[in-house]
């Protein structure tokens, strides 16, 4: 090629502006890559110092975690779900005297529920025994019965010091417990453990012995709910505290255990005491400190059969 054919130097380079634009391109291009090496940087900092806390927690072994909900609670719940959600299970309720009307109308029906409601539906249920043993008031008082439960009230401490008509209506009933159980179709609790549930009433209040309760010397109101097994016998005792002189007024549900103890923790309503047909539950429990005045032998859990 000769020499008058080569490419001026101003057609191989850009110059003036076309230079200045084509610096600047690059020098942009440049910096987005520096920042973008600058961020990939970062984030493996970020991964590998997770990595090496992980690898330096493991190290030291597994920790363990306890759950929210009580492990008990959690097979209890379980087990519960397993029963209730059976193919044979038709109706499930607190309501112990709906139970009673369905199991009379179904010739095979089978249900849970308090003696009383079997004793006021003695022409339409049949008693169903647990390796032969009938329930009566000696085979429970004996254990030879076993499909039992305690019935319990519920209230706190905090509540009897402030309301002396929720102490006074507690001793009353414990101390009346025997005679309107009789009455009502629940078999006699055992005095020494009535005796041993008023004294817990006792020293709570300071005092220094058992004192005889006239519902005459109260008044202020009374809040119950709960249990509907537990209802037969705490609507009796008001009817009595109200005979005998109390003043006050006594509102007295029956929603079910549960319902009892979330009205009672105050998630629903404000309550004095709840009857309860089973212990409180360790969750339940931790929502407010209670005290538990159990009456073993009245009103425990009695299994019928239904037909005729």
């Amino acid at each position: 090629m000769s020499e008058q054919e080569l490419p001026e130097f101003e057609e191989l380079y850009p110059q003036g502006e076309d230079a200045e634009k084509q610096i600047s391109t690059r020098q942009r291009v440049g910096r987005g890559w520096s920042m973008g090496f600058l961020g990939a940087t970062a984030i493996a900092v970020v991964v590998l110092t997770i990595l090496l806390i992980t690898i330096v927690n493991q190290s030291a072994g597994y920790v363990a975690e306890q759950s929210a909900v009580p492990e008990e609670q959690l097979i209890t719940d379980y087990n519960k779900s397993l029963l209730m959600n059976g193919p044979n299970v038709v109706a499930m309720s607190e309501d112990d005297q709906a139970l009673a009307d369905g199991i009379a109308s179904d010739p095979g029906g089978v249900g849970f529920f308090g003696y009383a409601y079997y004793a006021q539906n003695v022409d339409k249920l049949q008693l169903v025994s647990i390796d032969g043993i009938v329930p009566s008031a000696e085979t429970t008082a004996s254990g030879e019965y076993i499909g039992t439960r305690p019935l319990s009230l519920y209230t706190s401490v905090e509540i009897i010091k402030d309301k002396p008509q929720v102490g006074a209506f507690i001793l009353y009933y414990l101390q009346h417990a025997d005679e309107v159980m009789a009455e009502i179709g629940y078999f006699p609790a055992d005095p020494v453990e009535l005796e041993a549930q008023a004294q817990q009433i006792v020293e709570a209040l300071g005092l220094e012995s058992l004192p005889t309760i006239n519902p005459a010397d109260y008044e202020g109101d009374l809040r119950i709910t709960g249990s509907s097994t537990v209802y037969p016998v705490t609507l009796e005792m008001a009817k009595r505290f109200r005979r005998e002189g109390f003043k006050g007024g006594i509102k007295l549900d029956s929603t079910g255990t549960g319902a009892g103890f979330d009205a009672f923790c105050g998630v629903t309503e404000e309550i004095d005491i709840v009857d309860a047909s089973r212990p409180v539950s360790q969750l339940e429990s931790k929502r407010v400190v209670v005290m538990d005045f159990p009456y073993r032998y009245p009103g425990r859990y009695r299994r019928f059969g239904g037909g005729c």
